[in-house]
C-alpha cells in the first residue's frame, strides 16, 4: 500500500484558485491511481489563522509535511494544477527508475491560451552545479517522504526557497528526469508575474555554495555525480 501526499500552501488570494488545482488531482486520481492505493489531499494556508502575518511558502510547506502521511509527496501550489495523466505519468517513472528518490516532470506552463514545455537542456544532472537558469529546477516533480523529511524547507530564505529545495534534494539524493508532464505551471494567474520576477532576482543572487552552506553541506563535484550515478546503476 503506497500513499502520495500532495502538499497545496495557500497564500493570500489563492482561496478560489486552490479549488481548481485540487479538482486537477481528483481528475488526474480519477483517470489514473498510477502507482498509489490513496492520496493525501493537504490544504496548507500560509499563517495560524489566515489573518495574522503570513508565514512564507518554506514554512507553509513544512507545516503541511508535518500532517503528511504520504510515502512520496508532490508539491502543487495553488495557482497551478496537475496534468490529467500525472500518476500514469509517476507509475511508469518509478517503473523505470526504481532507485529515484525523486522524478522530475517536464517543465510546462500555460500562458495565453498556449503551453509552453522547456527540455532538460537547462537540468544536466552530471553537471548540477553548473546549472545557471533556475527555470530548469521547479517543484513540479514527486519525492520520497523519508529524504524530503531529512532536508525540509530552508525557511531562511525569502525566495527561491523552493529552488533551493531542489538543488539541494537533488545534491543529496538520485533523481531523474522524465518527459511527461506532472504540474502545469499557469503563467496567467495573478501571482504569475511574482513569480517571474522572483526568478529574475535568482539569476543574479542564486549562489549555489552559498546556499548550500545555509544547510552545512556542499554540492557534489562532477566526477562525484557520475561516479555515484555509475555506482546506482550496478
Amino acid at each position: 500500500m503506497t500513499e502520495c501526499s500532495i502538499v497545496i500552501p495557500v497564500g493570500r488570494g489563492h482561496e478560489k484558485l486552490v479549488e481548481r488545482a485540487e479538482r486537477s488531482v481528483e481528475e488526474a486520481w480519477t483517470f489514473s491511481k498510477g502507482p498509489f492505493s490513496s492520496i493525501q489531499l493537504l490544504r496548507q494556508y500560509d499563517s495560524m489563522d489566515g489573518v495574522t502575518e503570513a508565514w512564507g511558502a518554506a514554512k507553509t510547506r513544512n507545516q503541511a509535511l508535518l500532517k503528511a502521511e504520504g510515502d512520496w509527496v508532490v508539491f502543487l501550489d495553488a495557482d497551478d494544477w496537475m496534468d490529467r495523466a500525472a500518476f500514469l505519468s509517476l507509475s511508469l517513472a518509478i517503473d523505470l527508475h526504481p532507485r529515484a528518490s525523486g522524478i522530475w516532470g517536464l517543465w510546462t506552463r500555460w500562458h495565453k491560451g498556449q503551453v509552453h514545455k522547456r527540455d532538460f537542456e537547462v537540468f544536466s544532472w552530471e553537471r548540477l552545479i553548473d546549472v545557471k537558469n533556475p527555470l530548469g529546477v521547479g517543484m513540479s516533480g514527486a519525492f520520497r517522504m523519508d529524504p524530503v523529511r531529512e532536508l525540509w524547507f530552508n525557511e531562511r530564505l525569502d525566495f527561491c526557497e523552493g529552488t533551493e529545495f531542489c538543488y539541494a534534494f537533488a545534491a543529496a539524493n538520485w533523481c531523474a528526469c522524465v518527459d511527461q508532464t506532472l504540474i502545469v505551471v499557469d503563467g496567467d494567474s495573478p501571482g504569475a508575474i511574482g513569480k517571474r520576477q522572483g526568478f529574475k532576482v535568482a539569476r543574479r543572487a542564486l549562489q549555489l555554495r552559498e546556499l548550500w552552506q545555509l544547510r552545512g553541506r556542499y554540492p557534489l563535484l562532477e566526477d562525484e555525480l557520475i561516479e555515484r550515478r555509475g555506482a546506482d546503476a550496478v
